[in-house]
């Protein structure tokens, strides 16, 4: 016994040892492979797209006594390209030795930091291991004219060449005029027969490396070649690096797109009719000789012209014709697709980028270039736009109005490759700009360590053992013994499990959460301020049990329950029997009509529509439960927000919603299913539209007088009409919804896929909807007088005043709040599931100072009784309810046309036998009309007859016609 004891007591010795090195070896092993290995190893190659740059200069005659400083432009415009694209080489060497000592000091373990391990190197170590490949700007530079395209020099890096090539020009090459076509054609083949001798794209990938698709796991695909698709999950082959190409013309507006002669043009037959006149006989200086004609084309300027510069603009971008139906758009979109990560395909397409930097002589000129029709088609040519804004000028008779254009790019962004000044040196200035066209992209790739592998901390699991061991005898004996000990003790009893059935709505998020700048207290008495329903508006009926809308389903010709809050068919009109209007009484008799005109019907057979003809089925509105707004009313009405059973009084049933979204009139008063949320329909305000606002305390408008002032009515009116300034341009700048935003369900519907199963016409304009303001939204409203609406410290409003004042003491700067949070009024913001502001909607203004509403309750936009509009409301007041509606454009200025009509200048004339009897009338000048101009206005006057017809003077002196 006692020798069977001690063989008993050796091996459980043997056991504890053999567990306790089992346990040291599974950490060692654990440690060694994960947390004292670096975790990636760094490929520090990095690939720069390469730039090459045709220069074409304007070698037009008269261009030749500016040549000189059009030589220093293009000079100090290379350099600073050059410069730039150093400097991006010199960054983006440094950013990526930032990138690899953050990611390497990041992922330093705990053990390396403790005891030093993995230190990282300094900068002047990490820049030898750096290899940068690419990122040259490459220029070449010619001179083009009407006759010859000269090239100065070839695509080089070495900018003196271009110095001296352009130190050789001399004035004599300066001569006919510039024509942009042959410029192109030039700019084109110098770029092509460069590409003919090195390839324009090339590939990250080494050869000899694994191809992307091999790689399985996002951590495995290497960032230098590959890019992981997240939609997918795959490695998959980033584009390859291909050098940009740019075409700049450098030129003045008298340029032309190229020559042209087709004597069967409509606008040559006219040439050739005035040529060929009895006027263009006795005035040979008229029209040029044939011979020239045939040689450069004609000298004026057609729109027709233009659209050959355009379609050369698209070819040399390799970009399809805009005038492509939809389907072939859609197989180019294809094709191009499929031909972006193939090489050889992306070599032998030409890319070729067109930029245009103009000089013009005025700022007239400019505006009239802009306004062509045939210009604007070859400036959108350049993905630039040409757009018009309404700007004033001062004259000596007062502030007029006039249309200015600008080129704008994609979205707010400047236009970079159509430029056009009325100065050299300020266009070269604007030009410097284009170098954000010559960034390009860098990347380097950080590879995991192979040897790093955290699934060796499974090794740890190896001291289990020995935990197991000691303890789970014991443990299990201790659980089964309290186990039976509780049970003697408690006893076995039985449950008893009441279930009872109850509609709890959800709530999408808190209101203070919501809208973190509004007390409980303020939204629950902006809630009482209840509005009722009224006939004719258009409805939403939300199923609260189904969650969704009552909407029209026009192909089953029936009602559902599927609806959206942006669903156009999900809108409803109320109808009363008879001719009462007004608000909808509870119990009053009515009808329900659908976006058609259809009445809604309930019979035997279920739901249905008839149509305007038709009687429909009568029904009648039922509150769920009073509020506390109707039982202080004589008459109880309907109001927005208010839950509502629709009542058919032929059955004497509910209308109902089922959670399939079925919809009968079978419902019951008692079910869930009969309950519907009455909301306000309708189309959407949205962010930059041109509103109004209606006070419906005074019952006007609320509008911005000329003056700088804010009232509301006509009263205070001085020299003007109210209704002529009553409109504001409504702008979002914030909104607290943001912060909930991902927390919320869209309005629109539940996800993309549902929406894009439903048919394209049930929903509102998506970009309406993304501009749609919403409840809570931080917005600035701008008055016709060009001034946003603006809060004094004391509480009053004012939209310019202190701009606008004539006094230069009243005009000093005073601190305004100048922002407004827009809240609806009337519906309970706590479980409402439509926050979109909508068209005639009743809402209500709070300031926003220092980007916060604050909370106070007196600050609220109001009127007061003399029509005066201050901050100083309280929630309860019905003086700061305003009902915003959208406003026409041409309601906004028609009072302009007045202005449009008497024209912009004034002519002083007197009959030729009478000179001291003058006359003055109102007149519309030309774009081009000037002193100067006006000033080669001499020499003999004749008069035309009545019929238009005159006799020209003998002699080669000027003469003026008057007709």
């Amino acid at each position: 016994r006692k020798e069977a004891m001690s063989r008993y007591v050796l091996l459980q010795k043997a056991l504890l040892a053999f567990f306790i090195l089992q346990t040291i070896l599974g950490f060692w092993i654990a440690l060694y492979k994960t947390v004292l290995q670096p975790s990636f190893s760094f490929d520090m190659q990095v690939h720069l797209e390469d730039v090459d740059m045709v220069l074409m200069l304007d070698a037009s005659n008269h261009m030749a006594n500016t040549s000189d400083r059009q030589h220093a432009a293009v000079k100090t415009y290379s350099n600073y390209l050059n410069r730039s694209m150093q400097e991006k080489r010199s960054r983006t060497t440094q950013e990526v030795i930032e990138m690899v000592k953050k990611e390497k000091e990041e992922s330093r373990t705990m053990f390396q930091r403790l005891f030093g391990l993995g230190s990282v190197e300094d900068d002047h170590e990490l820049e030898k291991s750096v290899f940068l490949r690419g990122g040259y700007l490459r220029i070449a530079t010619a001179l083009f004219n009407s006759e010859q395209v000269s090239k100065l020099h070839s695509l080089t890096n070495h900018l003196e060449r271009q110095e001296d090539s352009m130190n050789k020009v001399t004035r004599a090459e300066y001569r006919a005029h510039a024509q942009w076509f042959s410029a192109m054609e030039e700019c084109e083949n110098m770029i092509v027969a460069t590409k003919k001798k090195e390839p324009r794209c090339r590939e990250a990938k080494r050869p000899g490396e694994k191809d992307c698709g091999d790689f399985i796991d996002e951590s495995d695909c290497p960032g230098r070649y590959c890019m992981w698709n997240k939609q997918k999950n795959v490695c998959k082959k980033k584009k390859p690096l291909c050098r940009k190409q740019f075409c700049v013309i450098i030129g003045d507006s008298d340029a032309l797109c190229k020559k042209r002669h087709n004597p069967s043009a409509s606008w040559q037959q006219k040439i050739s009719h005035v040529c060929n006149s009895e006027l263009g006989q006795e005035l040979p200086g008229l029209c040029p000789v044939m011979d020239l004609r045939e040689k450069f084309g004609n000298p004026l300027e057609w729109a027709e012209e233009m659209k050959d510069c355009s379609v050369k603009v698209r070819s040399m971008l390799d970009r399809p014709n805009k005038h492509m139906t939809a389907e072939q758009e859609e197989k180019q979109e294809k094709k191009d697709e499929q031909e972006e990560d193939d090489i050889d395909k992306l070599n032998e397409r030409h890319d070729i980028q067109t930029m245009m930097m103009f000089t013009v002589p005025t700022y007239s000129e400019k505006q009239m270039r802009l306004g062509n029709k045939g210009f604007k088609g070859f400036v959108e040519a350049l993905d630039c736009h040409i757009i018009s804004r309404s700007a004033t000028r001062t004259t000596d008779r007062g502030v007029k109005w006039f249309d200015e254009y600008y080129a704008k790019g994609d979205g707010d962004s400047e236009c970079l490759q159509f430029i056009m000044e009325t100065d050299l040196d300020a266009l070269v200035g604007k030009a410097k700009a284009t170098s954000k066209l010559l960034q390009s992209e860098a990347a380097f790739d950080k590879t995991p360590n192979p040897s790093k592998d955290y699934r060796y901390l499974l090794f740890m699991g190896l001291a289990l053992n020995l935990v197991f061991y000691f303890g789970w005898t014991t443990l299990m004996r201790y659980l089964h013994n309290e186990k039976m000990r509780m049970q003697r003790i408690m006893g076995v009893k039985k449950k008893m499990i009441k279930v009872t059935k109850t509609v709890v709505e959800k709530v999408r998020l808190s209101q203070l959460e919501v809208l973190p700048c509004v007390a409980e207290l303020e939204m629950a008495e902006r809630a009482r301020l209840k509005v009722p329903v009224e006939f004719g508006t258009q409805l939403q009926l939300r199923a609260r049990l189904k969650g969704g809308y009552l909407r029209w389903n026009e192909a089953q010709a029936i009602p559902d329950g599927h609806g959206h809050a942006s669903d156009h068919k999900a809108a409803w009109t109320l109808e009363p029997i008879g001719e009462v209007q007004g608000s909808v009484e509870i119990g009053q008799t009515l009808r329900i009509r659908n976006v058609k005109g259809q009445y809604l019907t309930v019979d035997a057979n279920g739901t249905g529509f008839q149509e305007a003809g038709g009687k429909g089925t009568e029904f009648s509105v039922e509150l769920v439960q009073e509020t506390d707004v109707s039982q202080d009313m004589d008459v109880p009405y309907c109001h927005l927000g208010d839950t509502i059973r629709i009542r058919s009084l032929d059955s004497g049933k509910c209308l109902r919603v089922q959670k399939d979204g079925s919809c009968d009139g079978a419902g019951e008063e008692k079910q869930y299913e009969t309950q519907f949320v009455v909301d306000l329909g309708g189309p959407p305000i949205a962010s930059g539209s041109i509103v109004t606002l209606h006070s419906e305390f005074a019952g006007a408008f609320l509008h911005g007088s000329p003056l700088g002032d804010v009232h509301v009515g006509g009263s205070k009116c001085r020299n003007y009409d109210e209704k002529d300034w009553r409109y504001w341009m409504i702008q979002k700048t914030g909104g607290s919804r943001s912060r909930a935003a991902s927390a919320m369900p869209s309005e629109c519907g539940s996800t993309v896929e549902n929406r894009e199963e439903r048919s394209d016409s049930s929903f509102i304009d998506p970009a309406l909807l993304k501009a749609a303001l919403h409840e809570g939204d931080i917005v600035t409203l701008r008055a016709l007088n060009q001034h946003p609406l603006e809060v004094e410290e004391s509480g009053s409003l004012v939209c310019g005043r202190h701009q606008l004042a004539p006094n230069p003491v009243e005009a000093q700067s005073t601190e305004c709040s100048e922002e407004f949070m827009i809240h609806r009024i009337g519906v309970s913001n706590a479980t409402k599931h439509n926050s979109t502001i909508r068209r005639g909607a009743q809402i209500s203004l709070k300031p926003v100072r220092d980007g916060v509403a604050g909370f106070r309750y007196d600050d609220y936009v109001s009127v007061t009784e003399d029509e005066e509009v201050e901050a100083a409301g309280l929630i309860t007041d019905r003086e700061i309810i305003f009902s915003i509606d959208n406003a026409f454009a041409q309601h906004v200025i028609h009072p302009l046309s007045g202005a449009l009509h008497r024209g912009d200048a004034e002519i002083l004339f007197s009959p030729l036998w009478n000179k001291s009897e003058i006359k003055r009338v109102d007149a519309l000048s030309a774009a081009w009309t000037s002193d100067k101009t006006l000033q080669g206005i001499t020499g003999a006057v004749v008069v035309a007859a009545d019929t238009g017809s005159y006799a020209v003077p003998k002699g080669k002196d000027g003469w003026v016609a008057i007709i």
